[in-house]
């Protein structure tokens, strides 16, 4: 193999463990050159990372806790979560990106997003109705779920339940304001620090290209996620089920409320009329 295409691979590489990214050009030469493409996947593959390629370049990701390019738990407390956050506030804060881009696919099989952007509303209400969901089942049935998806769903609930939701109107949401807003808006720092959102003002975020390609690679594969992302559906379809339900029966009690006045109405009025017969009959006889 040339000396100048290892020199090549090597610079991409080296500019991809600086930046994270790179460019529509590389990702020309990327994979153009087969032998330069392989090199830059064998120097990935030694660091525990991997070469995404998607529609505006190339980004290096990791694959595993091991890599170089991952963020230690403490980091990822330290620079995007409160002051004394524990791991409790992580498994939290990874279940607000699930229900975060789960808003964009309406299941696991969805290759391309189904909405244009999300308003930070609309993150709130879906991550009440998951979680209300979730706090619905048996103790027994959640602790079934951690074991099977390793994810400390029982920690979650209390995590949440512990942010106060009567402070969600107050105007300036950050660190400080212990509230499930907040809490959202340090998920989003994080979102747009790793270039995975953008914010399109409004406070509403839209996906990147990046996030897109990261989704349909990790988040959407059968092997890797499915379980996971098939029961934060489920929970949804869950929750919309008993929405209908519920709707369904408001419905039925207004009807029946309906059918009641009016068989009421009727009864009155057979008793006017009745009352009215009975009067003139006492004029006949009178």
């Amino acid at each position: 193999m040339e000396h100048k295409i290892v020199l090549d691979a090597f610079r991409l590489f080296s500019h991809l463990t600086l930046k994270g990214e790179a460019g529509r050009e590389e990702q020309r030469r990327y994979l153009a050159e087969e032998d330069l493409k392989a090199l830059v996947d064998d120097f990935a593959e030694e660091v525990s990372s991997l070469v995404l390629v998607s529609g505006e370049g190339l980004y290096l990701v990791p694959k595993t806790v091991e890599s170089v390019h991952h963020l230690s738990n403490e980091k990822m407390k330290e620079l995007y979560l409160p002051k004394r956050a524990t791991n409790e506030d992580l498994y939290l804060m990874y279940v607000a990106i699930l229900v975060f881009f789960g808003q964009f696919y309406d299941s696991y099989q969805t290759t391309e997003p189904t909405r244009d952007f999300l308003s930070m509303e609309d993150w709130l209400a879906a991550m009440n109705q998951r979680l209300d969901s979730l706090a619905s089942m048996e103790e027994d049935q959640l602790r079934w779920h951690e074991q099977d998806q390793q994810i400390n769903w029982l920690a979650v609930l209390r995590k949440w339940g512990a942010l106060d939701d009567l402070k969600e109107k107050v105007k300036v949401q950050d660190a400080k304001t212990n509230s499930r807003m907040s809490f959202l808006n340090s998920v989003r720092g994080f979102l747009l620090a790793q270039k995975l959102v953008l914010d399109i003002g409004n406070k509403e975020l839209e996906i990147t290209e990046k996030a897109r390609t990261i989704v349909q690679r990790y988040y959407m594969d059968v092997e890797y996620n499915r379980n996971l992302l098939e029961f934060m559906f489920q929970l949804s379809e869950e929750r919309n089920q008993q929405q209908n339900q519920k709707e369904n029966q408001q419905e039925d009690w207004q009807e029946n409320r309906k059918e009641d006045q009016q068989e009421g109405q009727q009864e009155k009025r057979r008793e006017v009329d009745a009352s009215h017969l009975e009067g003139e009959n006492d004029q006949h006889t009178v």
